[in-house]
């Protein structure tokens, strides 16, 4: 089922994702609790600018206890990457202590969209053999979260899989569909995510949750004004000094194979800022379809934050027509880092620059169903 609206936003590196397909039979009745036993989520580690080898096992993650809609609150944004507006947010509770698993988040759809929105995300979590979900909706008022919530219930409910806890957060204010107790008035509760604990030892792991998704995407922002024309003289020098097609059809193309992946190599080793000329050789490299595989067979998921970081550096950088192929790059090592907001954005600008590109439609599918990561490693990729 194709996405009537929104993106959902693939899981995390290290999170085991199953893909098969689940009809669940009638529903039992749902039992509904208080809102304080909501599960526990792993923490990622402080992000390395070096990991250690590829076959490293990693350290075992400490655990951050989720107690209830404000922690809930405080963790989501980092878990996410930004602070979400106007968004239905879901996450898959997995195994006995219910640890945080898959989680996607949607823009709010239209009214007309609301059942469509509904079907898609149950469909999804059916495809992941999810059993316990958490969901919670960004949006100011309830005019289009409370029926979005209300038929993503029922059509959980249909599909067995329960919901310990439903909420919406206006910002300032949280509310809770599933519960009508004492705990839980149906003014709200007013809550503060920059004061909260968990947001502070999430910092203290230097991990960052940006303002909101346009400062996801600021990040895969084209570069203009001068900074572009200095780019584009740079991008000729370099196009005359290896003899470069824009089709990566020159008579060296096929030698440059070898060059990128030492380049890369010993960049991995030693990140640092790229010089401009870097920039240019690498999108030019990157636009021979041999170079951009053998980039992609290079990434695995013990260091794909680090082929992120070096492509994403390209891509800021780059300058037509060499926008695609490092664009496709940059969004694949950012889906394999589990960074699905980041990845969906370089995707977007790589069809904006050739929307038959079909590497970047391959990708895009991948975060329209909520691909793990894992999926790379089962198909052959870098360990």
């Amino acid at each position: 089922m194709a996405p009537p609206n929104g993106r959902p936003l693939a899981p995390g590196p290290g999170r085991e994702v199953v893909h098969r397909s689940r009809i669940g039979p009638v529903a039992r009745p749902r039992e509904r609790g208080g809102c304080s036993a909501m599960g526990n989520r792993r923490r990622p580690r402080a992000r390395s600018r070096r990991p250690d080898t590829p076959s490293s096992p990693p350290e075992e993650p400490k655990v951050v206890r989720v107690r209830g809609p404000e922690d809930l609150l405080a963790v989501v944004p980092f878990r996410l990457g930004f602070h979400p507006t106007d968004s239905l947010v879901v996450v898959a509770l997995d195994g006995p202590r219910r640890r945080f698993g898959l989680t996607m988040r949607f823009d709010l759809p239209g009214a007309s969209d609301v059942p469509a929105m509904a079907a898609y995300v149950t469909d999804l979590l059916e495809q992941h053999d999810a059993t316990d979900v958490l969901v919670l909706a960004y949006a100011e008022d309830d005019e289009v979260a409370g029926p979005l919530v209300r038929a993503l219930l029922s059509a959980l409910e249909r599909a067995r899989i329960t919901v310990p806890g439903a909420y919406r957060s206006d910002g300032s204010r949280w509310f809770c569909y599933t519960c009508d107790r004492p705990c839980c008035p149906a003014e709200g509760m007013p809550y503060d995510v920059s004061a909260h604990p968990l947001a502070a030892e999430h910092v203290l792991a230097g991990e960052v949750a940006l303002p909101d998704r346009e400062a996801v995407r600021a990040k895969t922002a084209a570069i203009s004004g001068p900074s572009r024309a200095a780019m584009e003289t740079c991008f000729g020098r370099i196009e005359n000094d290896i003899g470069a097609a824009p089709e990566g059809t020159g008579p060296g193309a096929e030698l440059w194979v070898d060059d990128m992946e030492r380049f890369v190599a010993d960049w991995l080793k030693s990140p640092r800022v790229l010089h401009p000329d870097e920039v240019a050789r690498l999108a030019i490299w990157a636009s021979s379809v041999p170079d951009r595989d053998r980039a992609w067979s290079m990434m695995g998921r013990a260091d794909a934050e680090l082929h992120r970081e070096l492509w994403l550096q390209v891509l800021r950088r780059v300058v037509p027509p060499y926008e695609p192929a490092v664009a496709c790059l940059a969004g694949f090592a950012a889906w394999l880092s589990g960074d699905g907001a980041l990845a969906w954005c370089a995707i977007d600008r790589a069809l904006a620059a050739d929307p038959g590109c079909r590497p970047a439609e391959l990708i895009r599918q991948l975060l329209e169903h909520a691909v793990s990561p894992r999926a790379w490693e089962e198909l052959g990729g870098a360990a």
